[in-house]
């Protein structure tokens, strides 16, 4: 006997990176933002608020998604609401991580100095031309040309530290830059933008991972045919529709092995039946003593 692996098995182990991944992601920008709440022990409860909200969250998920299933909806709309709230601190916990790094306040800030000195400098270069217009030696034309120069060697600085700020800005804040020279919106507006986006991504990301890891378990996952001879002949079988007597003693082998769990999903599709025929099916099961009753009508393998 041997294994054919329909193409959802191989989805299941993408599915299962996937959240590895978005989780990692998640995770670490939440533990970013709650540990830097606060210093000292204090820092370490908010760090175990954020881990325990990103575990919660994924635990919601299960919860919802399986009482789905069990046509539990008062429970659905409980831990559906438990999730939105889980889901909406992870986003604002990455939002916050997000913005923590950027650099653009250190150079709006250098931006608006700037600013200043140029308006102060062609102030006391109209003083200086106001002055020698009388005489040279007037008073006042010495001190604005001190000023002057003073203003001029703080701009130079002020230029030297945003070219540096401008080097090791990040990809994320180029783009954010470039948005806003086009649009003519700040830069601080476009980052909190994207900031929130990326963040709505990963969540998104997490929950269609976490929803598919589920629905995967409860699908089909692959189903155990018989092959002998050749590679072509075993490909041949496997897409022969078997009779039904056959599919149910594949049904067994597959509930005893544990490749299956014997709810009414998987039964219908292993059998592709009709959900009408499902019943007649599980009574079959439970008269040749495969399975007992277990609460709310599920079955148990023996």
């Amino acid at each position: 006997m041997q294994q054919a692996l329909y193409p959802n098995a191989i989805a299941s182990y993408i599915n299962i990176v996937g959240m590895i991944i978005t989780a990692a992601a998640s995770l670490g920008l939440s533990i970013q933002f709650f540990s830097s709440m606060t210093s000292g022990y204090t820092s370490l409860a908010f760090l175990s608020i954020g881990i325990a909200a990103e575990l919660g969250k994924y635990c919601s998920v299960v919860m919802t998604t399986t009482h789905h299933y069990r046509g539990n909806r008062g429970l659905v709309i409980v831990f559906g609401m438990v999730t939105v709230l889980l889901i909406a601190v992870s986003i604002m916990g990455s939002v916050a991580s997000l913005l923590g790094n950027k650099s653009l306040n250190k150079q709006s800030t250098i931006e608006s100095r700037l600013n200043d000195i140029d308006r102060r400098i062609a102030l006391e270069e109209n003083n200086i031309k106001e002055a020698t217009k009388k005489n040279a030696q007037t008073v006042g034309v010495n001190p604005s040309r001190e000023s002057l120069n003073s203003l001029t060697e703080e701009k130079n600085q002020l230029l030297e530290s945003r070219d540096a700020a401008l080097s090791s800005r990040t990809r994320f804040e180029t783009l954010a830059s470039a948005i806003s020279d086009e649009k003519g919106i700040s830069q601080d507006s476009v980052y909190r933008f994207l900031s929130i986006m990326v963040a709505c991504l990963l969540e998104g990301l997490c929950l269609l991972f976490a929803i598919a890891n589920l629905v995967s378990k409860e699908s089909l996952p692959f189903t155990t045919l018989e092959k002998g001879g050749s590679g072509e002949g075993s490909k041949e079988e496997s897409e022969e529709d078997i009779g039904e007597e056959e599919r149910f003693r594949l049904l067994i082998e597959a509930i005893q092995s544990k490749e299956i769990k014997p709810n009414h999903k998987n039964i219908r599709m292993f059998m592709s039946v009709k959900s009408n025929k499902v019943s007649e099916i599980r009574k079959r099961l439970l008269d040749e003593n495969i399975v007992i009753e277990g609460p709310r009508s599920s079955l148990i393998p023996v």
